[in-house]
């Protein structure tokens, strides 16, 4: 009879059939084994929720993407995005996934943005500037977006300053 096992000699014994017998056997551990091996691990700073599907990005992101013509806009930006496919031309509507352009929600400080197109997609229907940060679901739609197949983009606006006056252009 031959006993083995992964990380001990092999042990061969001799053995009469003909009657129960009961045998036991200690196995010897071989010397080359590998030591105990630890994997340890930091979190990676840029990963902030592990909701699936979902995108978070902030205006300054938006203004790193080349524009040819018109302005940042927040629509051009998620149509760069994987599993996102421009409306074409002259048209501000987006594609996730092989959803209709119909079936992605827009919110805009949670008011639903019907149509989010403005002079042929030339010009932002959202301004740039007030905007503090868009979150964009392409999966995984939480229930209280409920309604829509394709995706969800919710775009919070600054809150503003009544103590100071600011003004910007561009």
């Amino acid at each position: 009879m031959e006993v083995s096992s992964m990380g001990y000699r092999t042990k061969v014994l001799p053995v009469q059939i003909g009657k129960d017998s009961t045998y036991i056997v200690q196995l010897v551990p071989e010397e080359n084994q590998l030591a105990e091996v630890v994997v340890t691990g930091n979190r990676r700073k840029s990963i902030k929720d592990l909701t699936p599907g979902l995108t978070q990005f902030s205006p300054k992101e938006i203004e790193k993407v080349p524009v040819l013509f018109g302005e940042k806009d927040i629509l051009k930006t998620i149509q760069l995005f994987p599993g996102v496919t421009s409306g074409g031309e002259g048209s501000s509507n987006f594609y996730v996934r092989g959803g209709g352009g119909d079936q992605n929600l827009i919110l805009l400080d949670e008011a639903p943005v019907y149509n989010s197109s403005h002079l042929f997609g030339f010009f932002s229907t959202f301004n740039s500037d007030a905007i503090k940060d868009v979150n964009f679901y392409k999966g995984g739609v939480p229930a209280q977006y409920g309604g829509k197949i394709s995706s969800v983009m919710e775009i919070t606006t600054l809150d503003g300053n009544n103590q100071h006056f600011n003004v910007e252009g561009d």
